[in-house]
């Protein structure tokens, strides 16, 4: 009996001093062993449109698609389902469920296997926070990192990470992930059906993916659904229980990729909240594919449209193909730097008014222009004699243009871009680019090229554009341009001549209510188009990726009729902040007498001395 006494007194030390060191153990732990957060960190970047509808996710570090989730987004029906299937005492415990626990071990005791799980949601959270292999010491770690977890957060924060973390098949993590690819729309969205099916999901994610088992997806929420009945709280009808759900993954990988990959290389954020218009990006797109039929296989096209009063971008098309292999498709023609043909001009006839050296209606000598190493011609190769400056450019002619750039100096025209955050390039090992820029010999985007018609419409304010919703970002207008330069500029360019443009359109029959400019580059490699009206501003550009030239392209042949169509575009989709420039463009023919008439440079020749001349100098 003694030694019977003494064995039961040893054994109850034994348990007594296991527990002890298993509460000292945890004690330790909950100190030392903090939990590993850092792959809440590793997400993929979201892109979304004007009205918050995902464009495009990008893979994170670890090849998975996951978009983080918040509390206030969350689909209440979802969040009931899932704490009353996973975790019904999920507010009230503090990281693990000590009657689940109870329950589990019981149940294993007595039939030897696992019949049902104790794993809290916090539980869960720390497994896929750090995964280990199931033992018993590693259930012992989870209920300890869920304890720090529950200690640290709250119940809201907690599953707003166990929601971004959780698996539903193939490399998606996260609700709001899966809610888009598996459904197209936001997790608060969701139907009560969709919400069941994807609170299943997560116990099984591979063998219950529903875009490659529907069945399986379907057994499982109906599993789901005939548990949550046993509540008076989830009531679903005989409809509901019989009603098949339909899902297929999505690709939200390359949707409007230029703007995209233009946004991710060059910000750290996770979140792009963009001004995108995605039924004009989609309507925009169908258009420039429609024209791009009349060109050669290798001709890509490319556009933007921008909201003028903020500056935002509302349509980006980077080429017609991004996989294109003919058209180089990846290269972002928006961005990319070209030679600007003829655009410019408005632009060195605008510096030169505000500096006084020419007026609307001042007089230019179109006639022949040489100098040692430049010799241009217009278009057409012919001349006009005297003509006025409005009419000069309105017909896009090159000597009058260069006359005037070499009154206001080619040096000076360039440090006004560059001193308004004007992004151009010079030819390769060219310090002082000279009068070729007014035929486009210096190179410049779309984009910039964009803010620059933008600035005309603004009455002379520069804005930079804007791509994307940036709290940090500190949205200045500089001013380049008078206004009452801005809007003489305007009105000669809604005189512009648009009767050659191949096409019908409302606004080539009232052809004042936009103002627009061509431009051709060198060897009719590149077309363009700017149009601006009082609301928006739109470039168009049509060539060859690579740069060479296989046809003879035009901006008014080719790229015109592209602006003139996306403009049709902006009027039906956007009719409520849609603006065309109204009246009859009035232009001021009475010049100041002191600018009446542009004078010209006058040819020096020097008479003495003669060449080889010898001269003595004296000493006094």
């Amino acid at each position: 009996m003694l030694e019977v006494r003494l064995k039961k007194q040893m054994s109850l030390k034994h348990w007594i001093s296991s527990l002890l060191f298993l509460a000292l153990s945890i004690t330790a732990l909950l100190f030392l062993l903090p939990p590993d957060f850092r792959k809440l960190n590793d997400i993929s970047k979201v892109i979304r449109g004007d009205k918050g509808e995902i464009l495009r996710v990008f893979l994170n570090s670890k090849d998975k698609f996951r978009i983080p989730v918040k509390y206030k987004n969350l689909n209440e029906d979802y969040l009931e389902m899932l704490i009353e299937y996973e975790d019904k005492r999920f507010y009230k415990h503090y990281g693990f469920d000590l009657l689940a626990l109870g329950r589990a071990s019981f149940q294993y005791i007595k039939n030897g296997e696992v019949l049902s799980g104790a794993s809290t949601l916090t539980m869960q959270l720390a497994r896929m926070l750090e995964p280990k292999d199931r033992t018993i010491y590693s259930k012992i770690l989870e209920i300890v990192k869920a304890i720090q977890i529950e200690l640290k957060f709250s119940k809201e924060e907690i599953l707003e990470m166990y929601l971004t973390l959780t698996p539903y098949g193939g490399n998606i993590e996260g609700i709001e992930t899966a809610s888009h690819f598996y459904f197209n729309k936001d997790s608060k969205n969701l139907n009560r059906l969709e919400a069941a099916l994807l609170v299943g999901i997560p116990q099984s994610p591979t063998y219950l993916r529903p875009d490659k088992y529907p069945e399986r997806a379907l057994k499982q929420r109906n599993k789901i659904i005939k548990r949550l009945s046993k509540n008076d709280k989830f009531l679903f009808s005989d409809w509901e229980k019989n009603t098949k759900i339909f899902t297929a993954k999505r690709d939200y990988n390359l949707y409007i990729p230029h703007l995209t990959d233009k946004l991710v290389l060059n910000n750290k954020q996770s979140l792009f909240e963009t001004f995108i218009d995605l039924d004009l990006q989609k309507i925009n797109e169908r258009t420039l594919l429609r024209y791009a039929d009349h060109f050669s296989e290798k001709t890509n096209l490319s556009s933007i449209v921008i909201e003028n009063r903020t500056g935002k971008v509302i349509s980006y098309i980077g080429s017609l193909d991004y996989f294109s292999k003919e058209k180089l498709g990846a290269n972002n023609m928006v961005a990319a730097v070209r030679s600007p043909g003829s655009t410019l001009k408005p632009f060195i006839y605008a510096a030169a008014m505000d500096k006084n050296i020419i007026h609307p209606s001042t007089e230019i000598n179109d006639t022949s222009y040489r100098t040692k190493n430049f010799s241009p011609l217009n278009f057409d190769k012919t001349f006009s004699g005297k003509i006025k400056v409005y009419e000069a450019l309105q017909r896009s002619l090159n000597i009058p243009t260069i006359k005037v750039l070499e009154k206001l100096g080619a040096n000076n025209f360039l440090g006004i871009l560059k001193s308004n955050g004007i992004k151009y390039v010079l030819p390769e090992k060219q310090i002082n680019p000279g009068l070729a820029i007014a035929l486009g010999g210096i190179g410049i985007s779309l984009e910039e090229l964009g803010s620059l018609y933008l600035t005309l419409a603004n009455e002379g304010k520069y804005k930079k554009l804007r791509f994307f919703q940036n709290n940090f970002e500190i949205h200045k207008e500089q001013v380049i341009f008078s206004k009452k330069t801005s809007k003489e500029i305007t009105n000669i360019l809604r005189k512009a001549n648009s009767s050659s443009v191949n096409m019908q359109s409302d606004f080539l029959s009232n052809s004042y209510g936009i103002a627009h400019k061509t431009g051709t580059s060198y060897g009719y490699r590149d077309a363009f188009a700017f149009g601006y009206t009082p609301s928006h501003t739109i470039g168009v550009w049509v060539g060859r990726t690579d740069g060479t030239a296989n046809a003879v392209r035009s901006g008014v042949q080719d790229a015109t009729p592209i602006m003139f169509s996306l403009f049709e575009n902006i009027k039906s989709l956007r009719p409520y902040n849609f603006e065309i420039w109204k009246g009859y463009p009035e232009i001021n023919i009475e010049a100041p007498k002191a600018i009446k008439e542009l004078t010209e440079r006058r040819l020096v020749e020097i008479t003495f001395p003669k060449p080889n001349s010898t001269f003595l100098l004296e000493k006094n």
